[in-house]
């Protein structure tokens, strides 16, 4: 299942204040707690570090759009979180 899917090591993203996301879990757990500067530092008008990893290491470019069509950070969780509800319910 993609959405509880961990990355190998090598494809981990380690964010600049040392936090290292593995799964879609993890994503969302670091973007809550992780500070203004931070995201901003991997977010920004022309990056997003984020979706980029999760198009290129989850291989999941539906989810990498939502999230660079999302506004707020906090919006950005609300669309990891509901795609691993999604997927989990589908998978029941």
């Amino acid at each position: 299942m993609k959405a509880l899917k961990k990355v190998e090591a090598e494809k981990r993203f380690e964010a600049i204040d040392g936090s290292v996301i593995t799964d879609l879990i993890t994503l969302a757990e670091t973007l809550e707690d992780m500070s203004d500067d931070s995201y901003y530092y991997h977010v920004q008008a022309h990056k997003n570090d984020f979706s980029t990893w999760v198009r290129e290491c989850l291989e999941l470019p539906e989810l990498a759009e939502q999230m660079e069509n999302s506004d707020t950070r906090e919006g950005v969780v609300i669309k990891v979180l509901k795609f691993v509800i999604k997927e989990l319910h589908n998978d029941v």
